[in-house]
């Protein structure tokens, strides 16, 4: 699957810039339950099949909220990208909620096949923000496997959560194509979204209502084209659609949605790096900006519809932020270390570091101290072994090493000398002697709309944000002692307390917005 996604690009002569039209068409095909497994053998390739209820994906009878099943708005349908990346779907359900392009479970469910796999192997990020004008970079998932998010698009809608095995990865392809070309366009999807796929693509018919006329150079003739053509035009559609998920901004495409973007604007501070700086260049001149503030002027309570609260920047966020950003003075100075990985405006660096979550896990099922003592392989060794398991009682073996897994590997050329550039002195460091430092390292997430997210960190581990908190002050005391594998040497200068816990999720609370 990896070689076939290798070969479809969308690097082409193609306008990069694409409308909403485009990205219309890339949310129909997010939405669309076609490209399933399930719904191929039910249906026997008629594309335009109804489905019944008998037909139903038993999967999808139940959603987990909580660690509790519940009936899931799915109900009755076959799997999409959008019943792991949810938005409103579960917004009037209780619980349940808005949702920022994730679902609510620790690890989500996957049809069973063969492979005997029901659950993935960790929980489903968040998409909100994945293509920012702020973005440092475009690798995809938690271990950064694809250097961009472009690359999933195939990977997701031929792979494992569509119930596909690595053996049907032609006969998957194949029905994408089938569905492009043969969809009669009478479904409640197609016709929320014009019409037919054909007829859509194609982009000349004057029945094509305005909103969904794409322009002429991502039109093409699906029924003449080739199935590498169109192939590479969904990975284009959807690839813009995803470009287009972003937190809420005002006119001059400045983050405008969160009490704490509210509190810059009224404050008179930087909202956005100026066009010289870079991102880590705004953080510290943010941090500057904040010093000076002595009198800083607060924002008041507001009702949030999609988290059903009122949220405000007030004292309690001020202080919250001065531990997040480490300001303070002498003995009083708070280093809660957040800053040095979640770099506004995005508030992440979009880098990869171990945070102790693994080690943390491994030992909670083995005993303390196992994670330390688990021979990993060298490079030389390493050859086609993958770390990407959950940790098991009954074998020590197991257990999920993200970035390592893929540093150094053939193909992967991209992540390799992007992350040489961040650690190694003008890159000299070679690939076996930088691997080890690799161990159990996973890519910062955005802390925008927490609110939206849970359960957090990649293994789903943490329901609430005072759960990650207290995370990061267990790690950060291993680290200190010199107990924490790889641990990020940010957690030793950490001195974060559990009694400046509810000032940072106040902070942290302040940058959730109403997400629609």
């Amino acid at each position: 699957m990896k070689k076939i996604i290798l070969i479809i690009t969308i690097l082409s002569s193609l306008n990069t810039l694409a409308n909403e039209a485009v990205e219309a068409l890339g949310e129909r095909l997010f939405n669309d339950i076609r490209f399933s497994e399930h719904f191929l053998k039910v249906s026997a390739g008629d594309v335009n099949y109804e489905l019944t209820y008998k037909d139903r994906q038993t999967q999808l009878d139940t959603i987990v909220i909580r660690e509790q099943e519940h009936t899931s708005p799915f109900s009755g349908s076959t799997v999409s990208c959008a019943s792991c990346h949810m938005v409103d779907q579960a917004f009037d359900m209780n619980p349940g909620g808005m949702r920022g392009y994730n679902d609510f479970a620790i690890k989500t469910k996957i049809p069973l096949r063969e492979d005997g796999k029901s659950l993935t192997l960790r929980n489903t990020p968040a998409l909100i923000g994945i293509g920012s004008k702020y973005s440092q970079n475009r690798f995809s998932h938690h271990d950064g496997e694809f250097y961009d998010h472009s690359q999933t698009v195939l990977g997701n809608f031929s792979g494992r959560n569509m119930g596909w095995l690595k053996v049907d990865s032609k006969k998957a392809l194949k029905n994408i194509v089938n569905v492009i070309k043969n969809d009669n366009g009478l479904g409640d999807l197609a016709r929320d979204f014009g019409g037919a796929y054909n007829k859509i693509i194609l982009g000349i018919d004057p029945s094509i209502p305005e909103e969904f006329r794409i322009p002429k150079d991502y039109q093409l003739d699906v029924l003449t084209a080739s199935d590498k053509e169109i192939l590479e035009r969904v990975v284009i559609y959807v690839t813009a659609y995803l470009d287009g998920i972003d937190f809420e901004k005002d006119e001059n495409g400045l983050y405008n949605g969160s009490p704490y973007d509210e509190f810059l604007r009224i404050n008179n501070l930087p909202l956005e790096p100026t066009e010289k700086q870079s991102i880590a260049q705004y953080s510290a001149n943010l941090i500057r900006e904040f010093i000076k503030l002595k009198n800083p002027k607060f924002v008041a309570k507001r009702r949030f519809d999609t988290h059903n609260k009122t949220i405000e920047f007030n004292e309690k966020e001020w202080n919250g932020l001065k531990s997040f950003f480490n300001i303070g003075e002498n003995k009083q100075m708070v280093r809660g270390m957040c800053v040095n990985c979640h770099m506004p405006p995005l508030f992440t660096d979009q880098f990869f570091h171990n945070v102790g979550v693994v080690q943390l896990e491994y030992d909670q099922i083995h005993k303390s101290g196992e994670f330390a003592k688990l021979k990993i392989p060298n490079l030389l060794k390493r050859q086609n072994q993958y770390f990407l398991d959950n940790p098991s009682l009954k074998n020590k073996k197991l257990v999920d090493l993200g970035m390592w897994n893929f540093f150094g590997r053939n193909g992967k050329e991209v992540l390799t000398n992007y992350v040489k550039k961040n650690l190694c002195a003008n890159s000299t460091c070679s690939d076996e002697e930088l691997l080890p430092y690799l161990t159990a390292r996973f890519k910062t997430p955005t802390l925008r709309n927490l609110g939206h997210s849970a359960p957090y960190l990649h293994n789903g581990v943490s329901q609430n944000i005072g759960e990650v908190i207290d995370h990061y002050i267990e790690a950060s005391k291993l680290m200190k002692v010199g107990e924490l594998r790889n641990g990020a040497p940010q957690l030793r200068m950490m001195n974060l307390k559990t009694k400046h816990k509810e000032d940072l999720k106040a902070f942290l609370n302040s940058l959730n917005e109403n997400y629609e």
